[in-house]
């Protein structure tokens, strides 16, 4: 018998010659664990044959490169379930994202907990069922009429996938490739347009998958454009590492900084400053300045949190001084009297929101220079103590409404209730003039 034809290759660095036209399912067949492989450095289906010359390395499930496969041939896994369900679906794009993946669904309704666990079995089902991710390369033409009933596809070899997020997982440079789901028998379960790689079958997904939540979405991102149901998930390479990755969420919950700080009294988002932008309560400002005295600590982790906590104006202002801080303010003609909290005073800051908002043309600050507006947290609030906390607040009151009735400033919720009652004005805090400045909605 004639003896094979050989070709050269490198693998994992060393020379290596090989049989022609062998496959990385046979070069790489004693590795149970290499689900695809690099060649050249792009990732290729082990089912494709390996080019003579090329540099080969294999690709593990649980490597970087592994996972982000394995979560993108769950996504087709998902997109193949909601057609199940949903024959008539409009399928978007769905690509692999940290920790997880995604895909968008046009032509169905908003979907409910109920339904994201009904796809999740069906999902469980073919992979069981052990499908293979079979690749075919086709031609525009062949892509438009077997794609003819998904306007998203058609739109997508139409335009290379330009400015459609996440596309660059089914279209871009080359030729058109669409991968087949195949039962054992040889039938095709599914379809979709895409570059791949996958893995060799739906059955290497194993249990190591859930999907989380949905979400409503537009098609290219454009809210002009169709408006799509985006289903999320997450994958692993086994079940524990699932369940590893869904305890670091539970914790992280438990850990989050923005229940904690709402419970603890360290800090709110008030939704008159506009959303994401932090206020410190008392509490919350002398982390940085007296946490180590309060605790009888002073270590470098204390310091840390210490060093990277700052009042909104403070952190501002200090990105100012940096030259970093966006000052093209719209105009606000103002005068604002501003009132200074005891929590900022005693912290030795200076005055921040005065600097702040004095940035601003047109605007006017004038400070109260008064010690305490008199309700010293809750002390105010309390019915024995009420008389003394307006008479404390009486020349802050009277200096408002001598200044500007209407429109105040005072860094901290409690001060702002108090003046607001007490004068009718209102009492905003710096930071939402900054936001009406930048010409910011709801500011």
């Amino acid at each position: 018998m004639p003896s094979q034809p050989t070709i050269d290759i490198t693998l994992d660095g060393a020379a290596r010659s090989i049989e022609a036209g062998t496959t990385g399912s046979s070069l790489f067949s004693q590795d149970r664990d290499v689900v695809a492989m690099k060649v050249d450095g792009a990732p290729w289906d082990l089912d494709r044959v390996i080019p003579a010359g090329a540099s080969i390395e294999p690709i593990t499930l649980a490597s970087e490169d592994g996972l982000n496969i394995l979560r993108h041939s769950a996504t087709h896994v998902m997109a193949q379930a909601v057609q199940d369900l949903f024959p008539d679906v409009n399928l978007g794009i769905g690509p692999f994202i940290t920790d997880g993946f995604y895909y968008d669904f046009g032509g169905i309704d908003a979907v409910t907990p109920e339904l994201l666990r009904d796809i999740e079995k069906r999902m469980k089902r073919i992979v069981k069922e052990g499908q293979r991710f079979v690749r075919r390369d086709i031609t525009e033409d062949e892509g438009r009429v077997e794609l003819a009933d998904q306007p998203y596809k058609l739109e997508l070899i139409t335009t290379k996938g330009a400015g459609a997020e996440g596309a660059s997982v089914e279209v871009g440079r080359g030729g058109l490739t669409v991968y087949d789901n195949v039962r054992r028998d040889g039938t095709v379960a599914w379809k979709d347009l895409c570059r791949g790689p996958h893995l060799p079958s739906t059955r290497l997904i194993g249990q190591g998958f859930a999907l989380t939540k949905s979400s409503s979405a537009y098609w290219r991102g454009d809210q002009h454009g169709d408006s799509l149901q985006r289903i999320y998930g997450t994958a692993w390479a086994s079940k524990e590492d699932l369940r590893a990755y869904q305890e670091r969420l539970r914790e992280a919950e438990r850990r989050d900084h923005r229940r904690l700080g709402a419970e603890l009294d360290l800090f709110s988002f008030p939704e008159e400053i506009g959303p994401g932008l932090v206020v410190f309560h008392p509490k919350g400002g002398m982390l940085r300045h007296e946490a180590h005295e309060i605790l009888e600590m002073d270590t470098p982790e204390l310091r840390d949190v210490g060093s990277r906590t700052w009042d909104i104006s403070e952190f501002l202002l200090h990105l100012y001084d940096k030259g970093e801080l966006d000052t093209n303010f719209q105009r606000i003609d103002v005068t604002i009297p501003y009132h200074a909290p005891c929590q900022v005073k005693s912290q030795g800051l200076g005055k921040p929101a005065i600097e702040l908002m004095s940035l601003i043309p047109g605007v006017t600050v004038k400070d109260s220079e008064q010690p305490c507006c008199g309700i010293a947290g809750t002390y105010g609030m309390k019915k024995e103590k009420y008389a003394i906390a307006q008479a404390v607040g009486a020349p802050v009151f009277d200096f408002i409404k001598q200044v500007n009735a209407e429109l105040a400033a005072c860094d901290t919720e409690t001060c702002r209730w108090q003046l607001r009652t007490a004068t009718g004005a209102n009492v905003v805090h710096p930071i939402w003039l900054i936001h009406k400045a930048y010409g910011l909605p709801n500011g």
